[in-house]
């Protein structure tokens, strides 16, 4: 599989939506996120933001750190990611989101 320099960026930026709105579905802040993970609520915007990528190990902290299980997060993202073509949809069932488009 090639990823292009391109599609990578957006799914870096569908990756931090998701993220995003998983935290404001819950109510939590940034901060509140931060504070869980150790680290700044600054590097918390860049990933929500897109900015930067995140790596497995995080996005499964950062999971637990606004209280959805790693699946829920795989499974958002994994219907972000489809949303935008940059995977093939699946049979999985599918909530209404209030994500946005990375384009």
């Amino acid at each position: 599989m090639h990823i292009t320099p391109q599609n990578r960026i957006r799914a870096n930026k569908i990756i931090g939506y998701t993220l995003r709105d998983l935290r404001e579905r819950d109510g939590i802040t940034q901060s509140q996120v931060a504070e869980q993970l150790h680290c700044s609520q600054a590097l918390i915007s860049e990933v929500e933001n897109g900015i930067r990528s995140v790596k497995l190990v995080e996005a499964i902290m950062y999971s637990h750190g606004i209280g959805v299980t790693s699946q829920e997060l795989y499974e958002e993202v994994k219907d972000a990611l489809a949303d935008e073509g940059l995977l093939p949809h699946t049979m999985s069932t599918r909530r209404a989101s209030t994500r946005k488009k990375a384009l």
